[in-house]
């Protein structure tokens, strides 16, 4: 198993309600991917069960911060700042209508690139995943 990287760096963490500034090890990742498969990872543990499956982002907000991802006391109220400027809770809400996990224009899109030879259907191991490339080839062939 490889060892995973870190680096050093600055942050500001609050304990006993003061804001101090520290030097802390982060992870660090060679592509966008790893990061997203740790964090995947990462969340699947027993002290966030409350967060994963909850349809309701403004509770795994107060959830996540509760369960220690976060010293900061106004994280949810940031983080939700930061959905609702962002409009990203639309996305959720298109997520939970369609009630399937790739969309009908991104499996098309796929299996467009596949039956061209474009991509073998794997995996990928780079910063954009094969499906995002087979849709945006699929949109500019349209």
């Amino acid at each position: 198993m490889e060892r995973q990287k870190k680096q050093l760096a600055t942050t500001n963490e609050h304990v006993n309600g003061k804001t101090v500034t520290i030097q802390a090890w982060f992870r660090d990742y060679n592509s966008i991917y790893e990061s997203l498969e740790d964090r995947y990872k990462f969340l699947q543990t027993k002290r966030y069960t409350k967060v994963v499956g909850e349809t309701n982002y403004k509770i795994a907000c107060r959830e996540i911060q509760k369960a220690g991802y976060a010293t900061d006391p106004q994280y949810p109220i940031k983080l939700i700042q930061i959905i609702e400027q962002n409009n990203l809770q639309n996305i959720d809400k298109q997520a939970m209508i369609s009630n399937i996990s790739v969309s009908g224009w991104a499996v098309e899109g796929w299996n467009f690139c596949i039956a061209k030879g474009l991509m073998d259907g794997t995996r990928p191991k780079d910063n954009m995943t094969r499906e995002e490339f087979a849709v945006l080839l699929r949109r500019i062939l349209k």
